[in-house]
């Protein structure tokens, strides 16, 4: 990995800012020039001057514009002389222009492009092939150019995320006008709640689409009640699922999902996540529709639930398949959890000798003879392993189900972790 960042010098002078470049550039020569680190470097990250004081003082305009342009062809000469790259970052002060965008197009093995900064490229510019495309806080597109969305080309494209846009459905809906279908495998949109309506529209057009991250943000903690109906054959092939129970009820049914990861919204409180909800709220409101999955569940996760065992017998007896359950509470909460007499014995043992790892405790039958694989023995096996911490957690171990081949407990936000093997 060559990481080529001018960051590190905050409150420079031009001077120290030049030859830090030019150091930079002389060993990018260098190393292009070796017969074996012209194609051994894969991975290079361009942080820009992103943490530069650019105030007048420190930086006059036409001296930072002179740095700008040295760092640009440091920057090309990079994507030049490295035409095995894999791996390009580029930082929220990097512009990408036309002269970038043709360089990030002659890398034909780039699998991964992450740009946190705005594009400001023609529409001539060529495309840019690659397979996964992250763009984190830019703006959507700038007035007479074209997005970083537009400038990568869809043929070989498997993975998009979109983060901290301003105006994501602006993107998704040029690119559902520009192609009915794509060929993405996997999607993560951090969206606001307005803007699902053109993410469900943009949806059906995932024909591919095996894995699903949706992470709306909402200021007042609510989904929109109506959002548009997927098509039947909308996503046939789709099997992880991420994001809010309501979306979760809208996604699923019908539809091959074996790996659910229930999360809140995204809001600017985590203390307004509801934590009042019962056994028949997570019965009725939430598990029900899940297991109108066209397969049965393998993996279940849950943030922010009250826990206890007659939480974890309802989601035993809606997932009788399941090799993984992770569930996480509000540690602030643990008067709402209820414990039976072996939990508390279970919470006496790991308050009195603590919590080791290396010396797992387990509970299982000596007098059973059959395979010790909890995948594959009836009743379930359980074994206890912590993380080195004294856990205020109720360790509730199952019987009678072909359950958890591991159950996670996560208490935040130290994220605390008990784990069942």
């Amino acid at each position: 990995m060559l990481e080529f960042s001018t960051s590190e010098n905050p409150a420079s002078m031009r001077s120290e800012w030049q030859g830090h470049i030019e150091r930079g550039a002389r060993r990018i020569e260098g190393l292009s020039h070796h017969p074996v680190h012209r194609y051994s470097v894969k991975t290079v990250w361009f942080d820009g001057m992103e943490n530069l004081d650019m105030s007048a003082r420190s930086f006059p305009q036409e001296q930072a514009f002179e740095i700008q342009q040295t760092l640009m062809s440091s920057y090309l000469l990079a994507l030049k002389s490295f035409t095995n790259l894999r791996h390009v970052g580029l930082g929220s002060s990097v512009i990408v222009n036309d002269e970038l965008a043709h360089a990030l197009s002659n890398l034909p093995n780039m699998d991964e492009l992450l740009m946190h900064g705005p594009c400001s490229t023609s529409i001539a510019s060529p495309m840019i092939a690659v397979k996964a495309l992250t763009l984190s806080d830019v703006p959507s597109r700038s007035q007479d150019g074209v997005s970083g969305l537009e400038l990568c080309s869809s043929q070989r494209m498997t993975s998009l995320t979109l983060h901290g846009i301003r105006h994501p459905e602006i993107l998704l809906c040029h690119e559902l006008a520009q192609r009915e279908v794509n060929f993405l495998t996997h999607i993560v949109l951090h969206v606001r709640t307005t803007q699902l309506t053109a993410v469900f529209y943009f949806l059906p057009s995932c024909r591919n689409l095996e894995s699903i991250g949706l992470y709306p943000s909402s200021d007042n903690g609510h989904i929109p009640l109506k959002l548009p109906s997927l098509p039947a054959d909308a996503m046939p092939r789709l099997s992880s699922f991420s994001g809010p129970v309501n979306l979760a009820h809208s996604i699923i049914p019908g539809r091959p999902v074996i790996d659910i990861e229930i999360v809140g919204l995204h809001q600017r409180d985590p203390s307004d996540f509801p934590y009042d909800w019962d056994v028949e709220t997570l019965d009725n409101a939430i598990l029900r529709p899940l297991v109108k999955s066209l397969v049965p569940i393998r993996r279940f996760h849950m943030a922010l639930m009250p826990l206890s065992g007659t939480m974890l017998e309802v989601i035993c007896q809606y997932f009788p398949q399941l090799h993984s359950l992770e569930l996480g509470f509000d540690y602030r909460a643990t008067n709402k959890i209820v414990m039976t007499d072996e939990d508390r014995q279970l919470m006496t043992f790991f308050g009195t000798n603590g919590c080791d790892p290396t010396h797992p405790i387990s509970y299982l039958d000596e007098n059973d003879t059959r395979d010790p694989d909890p995948l594959k023995a009836s009743p379930i096996k359980l074994a206890c392993v912590f993380n080195g911490h004294h856990l205020n957690v109720p360790c509730l171990p199952l019987y009678g189900y072909h359950t958890s081949a591991k159950l996670d407990i996560r208490s935040g936000p130290s994220q605390k972790k008990a784990r069942w093997f």
